[in-house]
Formats: structure tokens, C-alpha cells, sequence
């Protein structure tokens, strides 16, 4: 399978709907209510989840697993400057036990390390997913009765552990320095930068994509070279023109950007900025 991770829109509601149903309705089956009042009690659940989740984790970026045009998934992480938190992962129990959230955790794990965060989550008590975390190294912080509080301590498991080659993700035990580059734009997918503009505008803006510039059609032959195309997802106020904006990464340095604005919608503003390397091929 080819999966690949999406941010999350509005037109995925329905899709996380479902997929809550799927992976909760289990919790209920013993309490014999008959599909109709089910039902309600988990759009009820629902409803209270991602309200919590909006209230506790604001920030958080919320991705779909996609199979090629298929949902399969969902994984929820909140980044700030002192954590980062595994807010929820999910994927469809068609598609659960063959690994899939095991590599995207992997990646994530390794994702923290580079950045020297703890990285925590929570799971119920007797979920099946707490083994998975043990063995990539979570071990318990707490718990309230019905929660489990981990942290990722040991890295060991990672290493030894063969990581999926994703789009998105740097081969194991590649250390991707910053730079203009593409490789190292595509470690930011998801994470946001702060942006600050020659005008003094400034806002945070999220790395939605990074995707390889296209060869243009006709013309003589070219080499693309190290050519990408970046896009950023920011406010729709305060907005930046077709402009030259600092934008800094956590724990890096500023970096000169060109900004163009492509997209106006309900998410906010989208931006590119384009890094054309082409060369004639010699």
C-alpha cells in the first residue's frame, strides 16, 4: 500500500465520524442498546471528543492516513516548544495489524529525538495499542483510572527497526541539516514556522506540502536538480503580499523566503514558495 498523510479539512468530518464508530463502538456492544440509541451515544461521544480536543490542543495538526483515494486513518499531534504530544492515532480495522501505525509512530519518534522534546501520549487501560508503545520505547508516567500516561524513553527500538520509505519522510539515520533544500522543507511537513514579513506583518504558518517542481513540457532538455515547490497554510488576517518573509523553524534559524499568495478559503490563506534549480542538461 502506498500511504501517504494529508492535513485534515472540513471535508473529512464524516470520514473521523465513522472512524470513532469504528473504533469505539466495541466499548459498547455489552451494554446490549439497540442500533438506534448506539448510534446517538456515539455521534454524542464524538462530538464531546473533538470538542475536547479543540479546547486542550488548539494547535494540534491533524493528518489523514490516505490510501490511495481512501481514508483509512487518522493521527492528531500537538508540537510546542517544550513537547510533543500524540494527541490520537486511529486507522480503520480493515487495514489495522499490518504495521501502518507503527511506522508512522516510528517516524514520529525519531521526529522527537532530532529535536530533543519527550514525546507523550495517553491510552485506555487493556487497549492492545499499549504494547506497540512499549516497544518502541513508551514507558508509564501515571494514569487517572481510565487513562494511561506514557513517554517515550529508550530509542534503542527505532534504530533496529526497519523504517517505510514515505514521500515525506528522511531515510534512517539520514540527520537532514537546515537549508534550501528540499529534503530538508519535507522534515516540516506539518510543523509550523514563524513568519514575519518586510512590513512587519507576523504570523505562524503551517508546512502543508512539499512537492518537486515539474519539467516543463517542450523546450530543450533540462535537469531539475534540487527543484521543489513549498506550501504554507496561514491566517486570512493578518495576510502576506508577493513578498520576501523571514520564516524561522523551532530550533533553527531564520530563513529568507519568497511568499507568494495562491489560495483565499475557509482553512485561511495559502502561500507557495518556489525553488527553481533547472539546468540545461549538458
Amino acid at each position: 500500500m502506498n500511504i501517504v498523510l494529508k492535513l485534515a479539512t472540513s471535508e473529512d468530518q464524516a470520514f473521523l465520524a465513522d472512524l470513532y464508530n469504528d473504533v469505539r463502538s466495541v466499548d459498547f456492544v455489552s451494554l446490549g442498546l439497540p442500533e438506534p440509541t448506539l448510534a446517538q451515544l456515539l455521534a454524542m461521544q464524538f462530538q464531546a471528543q473533538q470538542s475536547g480536543y479543540a479546547t486542550q490542543f488548539p494547535h494540534a495538526v491533524d493528518q489523514i492516513f490516505w490510501n490511495g483515494t481512501t481514508r483509512i486513518g487518522r493521527m492528531l499531534v500537538n508540537e510546542s516548544e517544550s513537547e510533543i504530544w500524540l494527541v490520537d492515532i486511529a486507522i480503520l480495522s480493515a487495514y489495522r495489524g499490518q504495521g501502518l501505525g507503527g511506522h508512522f509512530l516510528q517516524e514520529l519518534c525519531v521526529r522527537a529525538t532530532a529535536a530533543q522534546l519527550p514525546l507523550r501520549l495517553s491510552v485506555r487501560f487493556n487497549n492492545p495499542a499499549q504494547r506497540l508503545y512499549e516497544r518502541l520505547g513508551f514507558v508509564r508516567t501515571g494514569g487517572d483510572g481510565m487513562y494511561i500516561a506514557m513517554e517515550l524513553h529508550a530509542q534503542k527500538s527505532i534504530d533496529e527497526t526497519g523504517r517505510p520509505q514515505f514521500a515525506f519522510a528522511a531515510t534512517e539515520g539520514e540527520k537532514v541539516e537546515q537549508g534550501f533544500t528540499g529534503a530538508y522543507f519535507r522534515t516540516l511537513i506539518g510543523r509550523r514556522m514563524k513568519a514575519q514579513g518586510l512590513d512587519g506583518v507576523v504570523a505562524d504558518l503551517l508546512v502543508e506540502d512539499v512537492k518537486g517542481l515539474p519539467l516543463p513540457k517542450g523546450g530543450p532538455a533540462l535537469d531539475s536538480g534540487d527543484s521543489f515547490v513549498i506550501y504554507f497554510r496561514g491566517p486570512l488576517t493578518p495576510a502576506f503580499p508577493d513578498a520576501c518573509a523571514d520564516l524561522t523553524p523551532e530550533h533553527g534559524e531564520a530563513m529568507t523566503i519568497f511568499l507568494v499568495p495562491i489560495e483565499r478559503d475557509a482553512q485561511g490563506m495559502k502561500y507557495e514558495a518556489v525553488f527553481n534549480r533547472m539546468v540545461p542538461r549538458s
